[in-house]
């Protein structure tokens, strides 16, 4: 995130540190959830949800490891199983960060429950208002179910906040490409 000159090191040292923590404590939580976010980033998603299950198996509670295990369960195929992960989340922590309302979104829209998805979509909306992906997110919900006009309001949004924006270079973390390709045609419906 622009936070270091070398992030490729950065993370090396990270997932050092973590693996280092494991070897004096396997149930330290912060390192499973560390080296789970690591290989999140990398797209090594078996290895993520090695460690985020585990994570959530020592502390059901961490919103963190909660969070982890959506990502990469939405990530590597598992919407069903990412919309579980993030409501156990919101049990401990109510307000969902932008990150994690917009992947609850996208996988309500992946198992056709847009409706579920404008809802989510709407609450994020009022807190991250000039977060452009959530009213992508939101736009491309609303275009699932029809509602043109609204889709065409928040597509209007997105051009503003981020005239960039492209659909097809959304959700390039999906691995399965069919998950992938029906969430571009949403948002590319919605008019992004």
């Amino acid at each position: 995130m622009g936070w270091t000159d070398d992030p490729d090191a950065a993370l090396v040292r990270a997932e050092g540190n973590g693996r280092k923590a494991l070897s004096i404590d396997d149930n330290n939580l912060g390192a499973h959830v560390l080296l789970g976010r690591i290989y999140i980033f990398r797209g090594e998603y078996d290895q993520a949800l090695d460690e985020l299950r585990r994570a959530v198996d020592i502390n059901p509670s961490d919103p963190e490891a909660q969070s982890g295990l959506a990502d990469v369960l939405l990530w590597s195929g598992d919407p069903m199983g990412a919309i579980k992960a993030l409501r156990d989340a919101t049990r401990v922590q109510p307000i969902l960060s932008a990150a994690d309302s917009i992947n609850l979104g996208a996988a309500y829209i992946l198992v056709d429950r847009p409706r579920d998805a404008i809802a989510t979509m709407g609450r994020a909306v009022q807190r991250y208002d000039q977060n452009p992906y959530v009213h992508a997110m939101l736009a491309g919900a609303y275009a699932a179910v029809g509602q043109m006009p609204d889709a065409d309001a928040e597509a209007g949004i997105v051009k503003r906040l981020l005239p960039s924006f492209a659909a097809k270079d959304f959700a390039t973390q999906l691995r399965d490409q069919g998950q992938r390709s029906k969430l571009v045609a949403t948002l590319q419906q919605a008019g992004l």
